[in-house]
């Protein structure tokens, strides 16, 4: 009784040291006890399966069954998402080529997708023992690192039985089964007495399934002696040869990813290439509408022409005239009027001859558009009354030269109707007065930039236009010296206007002149020394 008492004394007094002792050395030694019991659990998981396989199949159903079902889903969309990306994607030379590929096989374009898209990315490849668990060989993608992988053989092997009896409904057991976790899942293909479990990243394609049967195939075919007789010794095991088998089934499927993520170089270049053809494109068509423009311009200035409506069209540099006129002469000059042009490669004349025009509202209508035309030139300001068939012709011209060009344009009709001219000639309202300082002559640089900018009026009007230079004087000294100055100032104003400008009209001097018509001077002498510049006209 007293060593009853004893014992549970000291058991109350080593318990708590004792498990604190437990919980120390579990807390520094979890590695370590993994690694201890891990083949432990893989022997319990195995035998549980081989004596409760339907409760297991049962319990796992509902989490087995979300996972096919996700991963279904899942690759249908991203097959899909990645269809749609390709068609749209019509511009890159790889698109182009495809198209022609298709016709050439004799496919569907959506066919070479799938094909395209048929490359799944693996992460790893364990070849591991049917019946102990053990990694034969182990291999994994250079840009990825596989953590713990003998704890993942151990999960797969206790699995790997009741996955093909759960999805497969036949006796065989070397079908492809998967275990989808996260975004990646392991495939597993059995043979014989090993299996290949391999990590895939995204869904996973026929083209990729077939390759790994394959190289278990390949493996079995020239191992399979040695895998079967395996008995724990890898120092008698292949172990090279089977990982460059496995390697090359890695490597081969990273080479595919990398072609399908490789643009070929044309693709930089087809984008501008296009870019290039729009911009010539909107250049030549900016080009063909000022060169249609210019043709217009062109016909509606020729006042032999501009009486007679005439369309042209213009289409890769050949332009075509249509329209009535009443004499050949005027289809050859339409004709011989644009040909002139540049950038006209060729004409196509479809102007219609008729000898008469003789339909009033037409006439009117001609003379309308004619008029308008003149009316562009601004020394012309022309109007009519028509009273068939009658009609009058009313306003005003600068010179000569342009009543004549309105004349001849309107005797362009070959009509039976009466003309009567009005037209009168007023040159333009030009009235320059340049002052002189007392005892100055010489024009200043500011005189000059007057006269300079009266010679460019001067050069739109006919050579029957006369200007007319007035020298006026103060009235300080003798006449004769108050005369030598207004006429040598008068005198040196013809002489730049005619020598230094060009101005091609008859120049007439005059000195008696009355200021007082031209000038207000209110006995102001400054405003008296002055030459002022007018226009006439005289008759032919």
């Amino acid at each position: 009784m007293n060593k009853s008492k004893q014992d549970q004394a000291l058991l109350n007094v080593l318990e708590p040291i004792v498990t604190k002792l437990i919980d120390d050395n579990f807390e520094n030694s979890k590695d370590k006890i993994a690694l201890q019991i891990s083949p432990l659990i893989g022997a319990a998981i195995r035998e549980q399966i081989k004596s409760k396989k339907d409760d297991i199949i049962e319990a796992l159903y509902p989490i087995l069954g979300s996972m096919i079902s996700k991963f279904v889903s899942k690759s249908l969309e991203e097959a899909l998402n990645s269809i749609n990306d390709q068609i749209q994607a019509g511009l890159s030379f790889k698109t182009l080529k495809r198209k022609i590929e298709a016709k050439r096989k004799g496919v569907t374009e959506t066919q070479l997708l799938l094909e395209e898209n048929s490359n799944s990315d693996i992460g790893a490849v364990l070849l591991i023992h049917k019946e102990t668990g053990i990694i034969l060989c182990e291999e994994h993608n250079p840009n990825e690192t596989l953590i713990e992988p003998e704890m993942i053989a151990s999960m797969m092997t206790a699995i790997n039985s009741f996955i093909n009896d759960w999805i497969e409904k036949n006796e065989s057991s070397n079908e492809v089964g998967e275990i989808d976790y996260g975004a990646s899942k392991i495939v597993v293909e059995n043979a014989g007495f090993a299996y290949l479990a391999v990590i895939v990243h995204g869904a996973t394609y026929n083209r990729t399934l077939k390759k790994i049967r394959n190289t278990l195939e390949t493996i079995i075919s020239g191992h399979g002696n040695e895998i079967r007789e395996f008995n724990g010794n890898f120092s008698d095991f292949p172990n090279t040869p089977i990982s460059e088998k496995i390697l090359t089934l890695i490597n081969e499927n990273e080479n595919n990813q990398d072609k399908k993520r490789k643009l070929h170089p044309l693709i930089w270049f087809t984008p501008l290439l296009l870019l290039s053809a729009l911009f010539w494109n909107m250049y030549q068509n900016n080009i063909q509408e000022n060169l249609e423009t210019k043709i217009q311009t062109v016909l509606y200035k020729n006042p032999k022409l501009a009486a007679y409506r005439i369309q042209t069209h213009l289409r890769e540099g050949v332009v075509e005239i249509n329209g009535q006129v009443p004499f050949l002469f005027h289809k050859e000059l339409a004709e011989k009027s644009i040909a002139q042009m540049k950038g006209i490669e060729g004409i196509k004349n479809n102007l219609i001859v008729l000898p008469t025009l003789d339909d009033p509202m037409q006439i009117s209508s001609n003379i309308s558009y004619l008029l308008k035309g003149l009316n562009t030139d601004k020394g012309i300001n022309i109007t009519y009354e028509y009273n068939y068939p009658n009609y009058t012709i009313l306003g005003s011209t600068w010179d000569i030269h342009r009543k004549d060009k309105i004349l001849q344009a309107l005797k362009s009709f070959d009509t039976t109707i009466s003309l009567t001219d009005k037209i009168i000639i007023s040159p333009p309202d030009i009235k320059t007065i340049l002052f002189f300082n007392k005892g100055a002559y010489l024009l200043n640089e500011l005189q000059e930039n007057e006269l300079l900018e009266l010679s460019k009026l001067l050069n739109l009007l006919d050579r029957n236009t006369v200007v007319s230079v007035k020298g006026f004087s103060d009235n300080q000294g003798s006449t004769a010296i108050q005369h030598y100055f207004a006429k040598i100032r008068a005198e040196n104003i013809a002489s730049v206007l005619k020598d230094k400008f060009l101005v091609k009209q008859h120049i007439t001097i005059s000195t008696n002149d009355d200021i007082s018509l031209y000038v207000d001077v209110s006995n102001n002498a400054d405003k008296q020394r002055c030459s002022v510049i007018t226009l006439e006209m005289q008759e032919k």
